[in-house]
Order: C-alpha cells, then sequence, then structure tokens
C-alpha cells in the first residue's frame, strides 16, 4: 500500500457549530461561489445573485440544511459551506488555503470522518 498518496479529509460541520464556523471561513475565504439548483429551469447547478449572507441566512434556519468541510488536498481547494434543502436549492461554497481550513477544523475541534 502505498502511504504517499494524498486524501481528501472530510469534518464533521454540526448544525451547533456551524453559524460560527462559516462565517469565520467566509472572513478567511478566498474564494466564494453561490449557486443555484432549480430543476423547473435546469438539471445543473447555475450560478446565482442571491448574497451571500441570505444563503447562510437560509440555510441555518432549516433542520434539514446539509453542512459541509473537505479539504481536497489533490485539488489544492477546499469545499466548505452548506446546501439549503428545497426547490430551489442553494450552495455555498467557501474555498480558503489549506493551512487556514485545518487551523479552523482545529479550532472548532471537528472530528475528521
Amino acid at each position: 500500500m502505498n502511504n504517499n498518496i494524498i486524501k481528501d479529509v472530510f469534518f464533521k460541520l454540526p448544525h451547533d457549530k456551524a453559524e460560527v464556523v462559516l462565517k469565520e471561513a467566509i472572513l478567511l475565504s478566498t474564494n466564494i461561489i453561490n449557486e443555484v439548483l432549480d430543476c423547473k429551469i435546469s438539471f445543473q447547478r447555475q450560478p446565482t445573485n442571491k448574497p451571500t449572507n441570505e444563503i447562510l441566512e437560509d440555510g441555518l434556519a432549516h433542520e434539514y440544511t446539509i453542512y459541509f468541510f473537505v479539504i481536497r488536498s489533490r485539488e489544492n481547494r477546499t469545499d466548505i459551506g452548506l446546501s439549503t434543502f428545497g426547490q430551489p436549492t442553494y450552495f455555498l461554497w467557501i474555498n480558503m488555503d489549506i493551512p487556514k481550513a485545518y487551523n479552523l477544523a482545529k479550532k472548532y475541534k471537528l472530528k475528521s470522518l
């Protein structure tokens, strides 16, 4: 087995920590992508003009929101954010430097999966 393989690292982002972690991630971000999936229009996610703070607030207000915190080392990027549940579905993708993402996970004691 090759131990030199670079792996993606997935962290559990629980609802009770999501707001503080995502707000800090936004402040530390290098890039933020807001997307919408509206199957009445397209079966692909599309860019949206809905502001980041509105997507975040909507996501935090619903119990079925999916939160994610992934460090994709092979691609040198992060997937941190959320996906709302409903029609349409909004996605918030926060990209940041990988060392900052590890520090954020450590600061909030996020558990790797």
